[in-house]
């Protein structure tokens, strides 16, 4: 169910990188750091630790100013479906996301979705809305899944 998830978030984000000189990378395996230090890293998902990330135009910075660490478009996307356990210990570290702790059967999702140089509101409001309607939807699968009593 869980990869059922990550899936339909990767099939509707495709749809819109086209569009996005943000989302130019999608369809790239994560692949690091160019000469310039800038992180075009493309897409890594780990199914194993329920994991998806994604950043374009990001680069290492030592700077306090998060916006530093963007290029020309940058990009970067992180979901993650945490177990309770983990939830518990992610709970409390005060972590400001666009969504956290949404409930997903036995587990709770959290995403964070930045754009930066230029700041695209829109994108990162599509980008949540497609998050958040995988979750729903593979909510609505686990559920069906429980065993009845």
């Amino acid at each position: 169910m869980v990869m059922g998830f990550f899936e339909r978030i990767d099939q509707h984000v495709g749809v819109l990188a086209p569009h996005y000189p943000q989302l130019v990378d999608w369809n790239v395996s994560s692949v690091g750091e160019n000469e310039r230090g800038l992180v075009h890293s493309g897409k890594n998902v780990d199914l194993a630790a329920r994991r998806l990330s994604y950043s374009h135009a990001v680069t290492p910075t030592t700077s306090a100013d998060y916006r530093d660490r963007f290029g020309a478009n940058g990009c970067e996307i992180y979901v993650a479906a945490y177990t309770e356990d983990e939830w518990r210990r992610v709970q409390g570290a005060g972590i400001t996301t666009h969504i956290f702790g949404k409930r997903m059967g036995p587990f709770h999702v959290v995403a964070s979705v930045i754009t930066e140089k230029p700041q695209v509101p829109e994108l990162e409001r599509q980008l949540t809305m497609i998050i958040q309607e995988a979750a729903n939807v593979a909510a609505t699968a686990m559920s069906s899944h429980e065993p009845t009593q």
